[in-house]
């Protein structure tokens, strides 16, 4: 899998600094680390992001998402969060 994808939101653990996306391409759940996000402020749930994939490393453990960046879809989103960097 190569390529830019585009998914949602679906989870953030702000106190973790971990969050899950769902990518309906993939059609699964896809991990990220806050570090990966491109934003002064968290993830909103429900808000589009596109993203890159990246193998975990770990072998048994799935690829996980990097470089998360809202998708032009979700700039009225990230306003309502705080703004954007």
């Amino acid at each position: 899998m190569t390529g830019r994808y585009v998914g949602t939101i679906a989870v953030f653990i702000e106190t973790k600094h971990i969050g899950f996306l769902f990518c309906e391409e993939l059609d699964r759940r896809v991990f990220f680390h806050e570090a990966a996000w491109h934003r002064a402020v968290p993830p909103v749930i429900g808000e589009q992001v596109t993203f890159d994939l990246k193998p975990s490393g770990i072998a048994g453990l799935p690829d996980k998402a990097v470089d998360v960046r809202p998708s032009a879809n979700s700039i009225g989103i990230g306003a309502l969060a705080g703004g954007a960097r």
